[in-house]
Order: C-alpha cells, then structure tokens, then sequence
C-alpha cells in the first residue's frame, strides 16, 4: 500500500513539474518567432517572461523588413534578452538606493542626433559629450541610459542640422565643409548644400569630419573638400563598439543588456516617464505629470519627409548601407517593448490627457 501511494505522489509530482513547465515556458514551444520588428503587443509578463500575442508590421518599411530577414534572429536568444531586460528594470525599480538619485547614480549617454537636448533638458543636466562610449570614462557600477535612432532618419537630422547651422559652436567650420561658398549662417545667407541629402548619405569622398572626430582617439580635421563631405554608415554601432579589437552586433548587444534603460526617439514621451520614475524617484503619477509638463522637442531642425528626400530605391541604398544600425534599432524597440511591459505600460502612446 505505502508502495502505492508512493508511485502515486511521484505520479503527481512528475505531472505537475511539467506543467508548470509547460505555463512557464511556453513562448519556447509555441512561439517561433520573439519580438519581430517594431510594434510588439505584450498581452501579459509573467515569471519574468513574455509571451507574444500578436505581431504588428505597421510603420515598419518593408525595405526594413527585407534588410531585418537577411539577418535571421534567434528566438530562444531574444526572449533570454527580454527576460534580463526586465529583471534589470525591475531590479532598478526595486532597488530604493538608486531610485532618485539622479546624476549620482545614473549617467545618460548622449549619440549625436538621437534626442539627446532633449532628455538632458528633461534631467536638468549639462551638455553631454558626444565622443564615442569607449572614448568616456565610467566609473564602475554606473546606471547607463541611451536613446538611438533609425539610422536613416538619424542622418536626414544630421543634414539639415548641419544646414541650419544653430545650436553648434563651429557652425563656420561646419558649414565650409558642407555649403557652397558664400552660403551659410557667416553670410547671413541659407547654407546651399554641396550635396543633396542622398548624396550626403552615400558619399564615401569623407565623412562629416565632426562626427568622425566623435569616434577617433586621435581628432583629425581635413581640408575642405569642393564635393561636400558625407556620412558615417552604421554611426551609432560604431559608437558603441569597443577600441582596439574587432566586435559584432551581438557583443554591442551583449553591453547594451548592461544597461539601466534603452530607448529610441520614436518613443521618447514613455522613455522620458521611465527616467522619471528612476532619475527623480517619482511615482506613476508624478512621473506623468513630469513628463506631460515637458517640452516636446529641443533644437527641432525644420526638413521635409524622408519620402520627400528620397525615392524608394534610394532609401533602400541608403538602408542597406546602415544595416547593422537598422538591426540595432528594431533589437533597441524590443527591449523598449519589454521595458514598457516592465513599468505597467501598454503599446499605446503615454496619455497625458487629464
């Protein structure tokens, strides 16, 4: 009988342990594909984990798409990425010796053209540099915060940025490269550029000798160059890569994972609530109210649409030429989704209707 009643509790047990397998694994067994592309709707995260209830494709180009399935992701890798993104959200969430200290604690890290005015406005912070991460010192144990871009929408800023000529010290210098002569802010004239937009993106002649200082140990000027100056491909992967050995996405990846919040421009407004809720400490609703209260954009440069910029073919040379921040960028909105998930916010726009 007591024979029995063993074969019995193992029986039990056994058939419990695999259902509770099978709850709390189940995007392994039944989900082959895990955060695809941009607009993840998360139905619930449960044991640190969470499961994929529908996968939208709107405002994802579909040149995008084309450059992201050359690259074919890895569920089971994805998901773990989701997971240590929310256990390190909800670390910092539970952490009470961070929360609200500020500068103290955290530290944003400001790529060129991603936003970065404007959250620095927003953490009442100075002027960031822009020098590549490996270029930085960091202490140990500091909480990192980034935002980056679509790479392409990144450069259309750059280049009307640079047209402008506001908001930048060496606007002369900038502008010598970039504008024919006698055209540009020193003359009081609008800049005309050397090249058209695509050109500037594509061109290999030099890139914008400011932003390659960004990424050198050692700054290097040229002359000026009568075709104009181009582009960087791939800057903000570039940005982040470590100095003196060879790195892949993955590894850039591997050290975003490190750190306390990632985010991207096109979700700056709950971006900007979650720094609330760590920078300043606030509660959800004061953390609303911050971010409701703050100014939309800092040093917004006036340009037209990219479809206005380029053609299709165009923006697919122009894409296919930054694909690892492409594949960066929809890796970036992942953990942007699972961040969001973390901090009790659904897909949607943060609402700052009273």
């Amino acid at each position: 009988m007591a024979v029995i009643h063993y074969r019995l509790v193992l029986c039990a047990f056994v058939t419990l342990s695999l259902l509770t397998y099978r709850y709390k694994y189940k995007y392994y067994l039944y989900n082959p594909t895990w955060y695809w592309y941009q607009y993840i709707r998360v139905s619930k995260y449960q044991h640190d984990r969470a499961p994929v209830s529908e996968v939208s494709f709107v405002n994802v180009p579909a040149v995008d798409a084309e450059i992201l399935s050359k690259f074919p992701r890895d569920a089971r890798r994805d998901a773990a990425d989701a997971t240590r993104r929310i256990k390190r959200c909800r670390s910092t969430l539970n952490n009470s010796e961070f929360l609200g200290r500020g500068a103290e604690v955290f530290r944003y890290l400001h790529i060129p053209k991603t936003g970065g005015a404007n959250i620095e406005k927003f953490l009442q912070l100075k002027h960031q540099t822009h020098r590549r991460l490996a270029l930085q010192k960091v202490k140990d144990g500091t909480n990192l915060l980034l935002t980056i871009r679509h790479p392409v929408e990144r450069l259309q800023s750059l280049y009307y940025f640079i047209k402008a000529g506001n908001s930048q010290t060496p606007f002369r210098r900038r502008q010598s490269y970039f504008c024919a002569n006698e055209t540009g802010k020193a003359t009081n004239t609008e800049c005309i550029p050397k090249q058209s937009f695509f050109e500037f993106a594509m061109s290999e002649i030099e890139p914008d000798p400011f932003e390659n200082v960004m990424l050198q140990t050692t700054p290097r000027l040229i002359p000026e160059v009568s075709e104009g100056v181009g582009s960087v491909a791939n800057f903000q992967t570039k940005w982040l890569l470590a100095l003196g050995r060879p790195e892949t996405l993955r590894q850039v990846q591997e050290r975003l994972l490190n750190f306390t919040l990632v985010g991207d421009t096109s979700n700056l407004h709950e971006f900007k609530y979650m720094l609330a809720r760590v920078w300043y400490g606030d509660s959800d609703a004061k953390a609303r109210r911050r971010t409701c209260n703050s100014t939309a954009v800092v040093n917004k440069t006036p340009h037209v649409s990219i479809g206005s910029d380029l053609s299709e073919e165009q923006y697919r040379l122009v894409a296919e030429r930054n694909s690892a921040d492409i594949r960066l960028y929809y890796w970036i909105l992942d953990q942007m989704a699972a961040q969001r998930a973390c901090f009790g916010l659904d897909d949607s726009p943060l609402s700052c209707t009273n």
